[in-house]
């Protein structure tokens, strides 16, 4: 299986969005599937695609100096990533065993 990459924000962005290459969000086809990201957005061609191990850092990185923005992964790719992989019904079951957050 192709691995998932990691697509760099934009500038101003604070959302990673995950790339499966040829993967389909749905059943409608998509001619511009290269330019979308998991979840189905649109994503730049200028946008970078790095290994998902690699981009863990970027979600990681303490605050500097000038700010840049807390980066956050984005939820309906994670949910596509975890299918695609068959961690679905793993997932469920963490979220039953887990306390919901104050």
């Amino acid at each position: 299986m192709t691995d998932i990459l990691a697509i760099e924000p934009s500038e101003s962005g604070r959302i990673v969005h995950l790339d499966l290459p040829g993967y389909q969000p749905g059943r409608k086809s998509r001619s511009c599937s290269q330019a979308m990201a998991m979840c189905g957005a649109f994503v730049g061609a200028g946008h970078q695609r790095i290994p998902l191990a690699q981009a863990r850092e970027w979600t990681r990185r303490a605050p500097t100096s000038p700010p840049t923005p807390v980066l956050t992964w984005c939820r309906p790719c994670l949910g596509h990533a975890a299918t695609v992989h068959g961690l679905a019904e793993q997932l469920v079951d963490e979220l039953l065993s887990s306390p919901v957050p104050p």
